[in-house]
């Protein structure tokens, strides 16, 4: 440990003026400067500095504009959360590993409409539906010929998953008096300490 320390401290370049901030009880470090960004995560050897112009090297890559970075530290590692936009406009969360010579994307789902901070995404095509009457739901979805269209997976006697086949549509389900919510099916989400880049 004493070697990854000494190593960061050297190869990073730290300057007098720039901030080490330490994540998940000092697993691992973080220090950003106008000119690059600098991590260490002692849980799993890895050290890296990064230029500033990430930004760039992403949309080089990817086709997609970072709109908000967050470094993210936990007890099995760390991971990039990137809040992106792709050419159709569409909003993502994005969870990364960056190093110095490689981007390599772990998971892409689309941002959880209204979010702020580190981002969250939800699963395409899937919703979380709520009930007030299981039985009056059971009828509509069989009477409405919805299995060829959807999936339905019950998680307790008044809470189902379902799934879209075919698109993100859940239109067929608004409106229902027997209905009690319809919630969006979210990604895992933070797991450990974030420090916002900017």
């Amino acid at each position: 440990m004493k070697s990854l320390i000494l190593l960061f401290l050297c190869l990073a370049n730290i300057s007098l003026y720039a901030q080490i901030n330490q994540l998940n009880n000092g697993s691992c470090w973080v220090e950003q400067s106008d000119l690059n960004i600098k991590y260490v995560d002692f849980s799993t050897k890895t050290q890296a500095v990064l230029p500033e112009d990430i930004h760039y090297q992403f949309v080089d890559f990817f086709n997609e504009k970072i709109i908000e970075a967050y470094f993210e530290c936990y007890s099995g590692g760390h991971r990039f959360l990137l809040t992106t936009l792709d050419k159709n406009g569409q909003e993502n969360c994005v969870w990364a590993n960056i190093s110095e010579d490689e981007i390599e994307i772990l998971e892409s789902f689309p941002l959880l409409p209204n979010h702020r901070g580190p981002c969250v995404g939800y699963i395409k095509g899937k919703r979380i539906i709520g009930v007030s009457d299981r039985e009056k739901f059971q009828k509509f979805f069989n009477s409405a010929n919805l299995s060829d269209k959807y999936e339905m997976e019950w998680i307790n006697s008044n809470t189902f998953l379902i799934t879209d086949l075919r698109a993100d549509d859940f239109s067929p389900f608004s409106n229902l008096d027997f209905i009690e919510y319809i919630e969006f099916d979210v990604n895992t989400g933070i797991q450990g300490d974030v420090f916002k880049l900017k």
